[in-house]
């Protein structure tokens, strides 16, 4: 009996450690998808856990410090996305783009690859991709 108390324990613990560890599928994309066919294309933005601790870079020459930050970032992201853009280009995912400075990756993905790609233990979010339209300017002499 103690070691099936025992082994129900741990499972429950394995659970819960992996679902803190997923990332989770923003609000506007969860409403895309609820209307969604699983063949349907959306674009998305999948943003990784990995992050560069800014704060470190304490340079007093500000060239210096940014080429180090972009440098740093760059490197994060090549390290980071490559078993995501794997992940990705297994299943047929279009528009694929690596967005180092945020640690993000943008594609096109089939809606039923989006629940996958936010459990992945390397990803933070997945949201949804759109363009922001700009405000029409004021009339000349307004």
């Amino acid at each position: 009996m103690r070691k099936l108390i025992c082994a129900v324990a741990i499972s429950f613990l394995m659970i819960l450690a992996s679902q803190s560890s997923a990332g989770t599928i923003s609000p506007d994309l969860q409403s895309v998808l609820n209307s969604a066919l699983p063949s349907q294309k959306i674009d998305v933005i999948v943003i990784l856990k990995d992050r560069v601790k800014l704060d470190t870079f304490r340079d007093s020459n500000i060239s210096v410090r940014r080429s180090k930050i972009i440098t740093a970032l760059k490197d994060n992201a090549a390290r980071t996305q490559t078993p995501v853009l794997a992940f990705l280009i297994a299943r047929n995912a279009g528009a694929v783009n690596s967005l180092w400075i945020i640690n993000g990756i943008s594609a096109t993905v089939r809606a039923a690859v989006i629940p996958q790609l936010a459990r992945r233990p390397d990803v933070s979010e997945v949201r949804l991709n759109f363009v922001i339209p700009l405000a029409e300017p004021p009339p000349a002499g307004a």
